[in-house]
C-alpha cells in the first residue's frame, strides 16, 4: 500500500531544538520528517476518522486496538520507509560512500570511495582496520549527507558500482521565512520581546510524500486529509495499492556479491541500533554481524553523525526518551563468504533492519555488491 501526502500549504517539521520566544529568535527546522512522525500521523487519522481518542484510550474498540493497537501496545498497522517523489521517480539519500564532487547547476556526481585493503594498517592506525574507504579524485568535495539521488540510478549502481547524479535538497524544497511574535493566552496580548522567525517549506515542482506499508493494510480509503508536522498542517491523503520495489532481481544481486565476495548494506532510513553505530546482532569479539545463523565479517563502514529521534508522548503528555539513530545514507561492507550471499538478500535485501522501531519505518535497507581495489 502507498500512502500519497500533499501539503494544503506551507509545512514545517521541527528537530529536537528547543525554541523559546524571548530567549531563541529564529526556529529551524528539518527534513524530510522522522519516520515516527509520518507514523504517527496516519495512525492519529485513522483514529480521528473511524472513532475517536477516548475509546482508543479505553481499548473497546475490536477494530481500532487491532490496527492501531493502544497506548501500551503496537498493532498490526506498520509503514516500510517513507519518501518523496516528483514526475521523475522517488528521491533517496545519497550512500555515504560517496565523493561528492559539485558541477554546474547545483548537480554534483557523487563517486563511489574506493574500498583499499591494507594489511599494514593494522599496525599503524588507530582503529587497527584492515579495510579503508579512499576518495578518487584531489577535486573540492562535499559531505554526501542532505544529498539525494534518484531511485534508478541507486538500483543501477547496486551491480554495477557506477557513480551517481547527486542533487540538493533545494532541488524540492523552497523555504519561506515566517515572522511572529508570541501572545500571552490569558490576555490576548503580544509580549514584549518575544519576536521570533521560523523557515516555512513548500515543494517547488509537482512534489509528494510517500509512505509504504507492506503487512496487510487497514482501510484508509475514508481518511482525506492528516494532520502532520509542526502546527498540524493539513495534508490531503490518497492511497495507491503501488508496493515499494527494488525492480534489480534477488538472482542478480546474490550473483553480483558471490562474484566479488564484498556487500554493501545501504540505509535508507535511519535505523535505531542497540549497539550505536552497529546492530545487536554485532559480535564485537570477532567484529562479525551474525544474519541468519551466517557470520559476515565488518570489513568497513562509511556513518554519518547521529541524529536524535524523540518526540511527544500523547498518553502521558509528556516528551519520549531522546536516542540516537544512525542516519539514512549509512553504508556498511561486509565480507561475503562463497555461497552466503543468498542468506544476506533473503534477511535484509528491502527489509527494515533496525534493532527498535521498525513498525514507524525505521531502517529500510537495500543490499549491493561492492569490491576490492588497488
Amino acid at each position: 500500500m502507498k500512502f500519497i501526502l500533499k501539503p494544503v500549504d506551507t509545512f514545517f517539521f521541527r528537530n529536537h531544538k528547543a525554541l523559546v520566544p524571548g530567549e531563541d529568535s529564529e526556529a529551524t527546522g528539518l527534513f524530510p520528517p522522522r519516520p515516527g512522525t509520518v507514523y504517527g500521523a496516519l495512525r492519529s487519522a485513522y483514529i480521528h476518522e473511524i472513532s475517536d481518542f477516548n475509546t482508543f484510550r479505553q481499548q473497546t474498540d475490536a477494530k481500532l486496538l487491532h490496527w492501531m493497537g493502544s497506548t501500551t501496545s503496537i498493532g498490526e498497522f506498520r509503514l516500510q520507509a517513507h519518501f518523496w517523489q516528483d514526475q521523475h521517480d522517488l528521491v533517496f539519500p545519497c550512500p555515504f560512500d560517496h565523493q561528492v564532487v559539485e558541477q554546474q547547476d547545483e548537480v554534483a556526481k557523487g563517486l563511489r570511495l574506493r574500498l583499499v585493503e591494507e594489511p599494514e594498517a593494522q599496525t599503524w592506525g588507530s582503529d587497527q582496520a584492515q579495510n579503508r574507504l579512499y576518495g578518487r579524485t584531489e577535486a573540492k568535495s562535499k559531505s554526501p549527507a542532505n544529498r539525494y539521488v534518484y531511485r534508478k540510478e541507486l538500483e543501477e549502481s547496486l551491480l554495477t558500482g557506477g557513480d551517481l547524479t547527486v542533487h540538493p535538497l533545494s532541488r524540492w524544497i523552497a523555504v519561506e521565512p515566517k515572522i511572529g511574535i508570541a501572545h500571552d493566552w490569558r490576555t490576548k496580548q503580544t509580549k514584549k520581546g518575544m519576536f521570533y522567525s521560523m523557515g516555512m517549506l513548500r515543494f517547488v515542482e509537482d512534489v509528494q510524500l510517500v509512505a509504504y506499508s507492506n503487512a496487510a493494510p487497514a482501510d484508509f480509503r475514508s481518511v482525506d486529509y492528516v494532520s502532520l508536522g509542526g502546527k498540524q498542517r493539513p495534508w490531503n491523503l490518497k492511497v495507491a495499492t503501488s508496493d515499494l520495489k527494488c525492480n534489480i532481481s534477488p538472482d542478480d544481486l546474490i550473483q553480483a556479491i558471490e562474484n566479488t565476495g564484498i556487500a554493501r548494506i545501504i540505509l535508507l532510513t535511519p535505523a535505531v541500533w542497540d549497539a550505536g553505530t552497529r546492530p545487536s546482532c554485532w559480535d564485537p569479539v570477532t567484529d562479525e554481524l551474525i544474519i541468519g545463523a551466517q557470520r559476515y565479517p565488518v570489513l568497513t563502514a562509511a556513518i554519518g553523525r547521529p541524529m536524535l529521534i524523540g518526540g511527544w508522548d500523547i498518553a502521558n503528555n509528556r516528551p519520549k526518551p531522546r536516542q540516537n539513530a544512525v542516519p539514512a545514507g549509512t553504508v556498511l561492507y561486509l565480507k561475503v563468504e562463497k555461497n552466503t550471499a543468498a542468506n544476506l538478500v533473503k534477511y535484509l535485501h528491502e527489509q527494515n533492519f533496525s534493532d527498535q522501531l521498525t513498525h514507524e519505518g525505521y531502517g529500510y535497507t537495500w543490499v549491493g555488491c561492492g569490491q576490492i581495489e588497488q
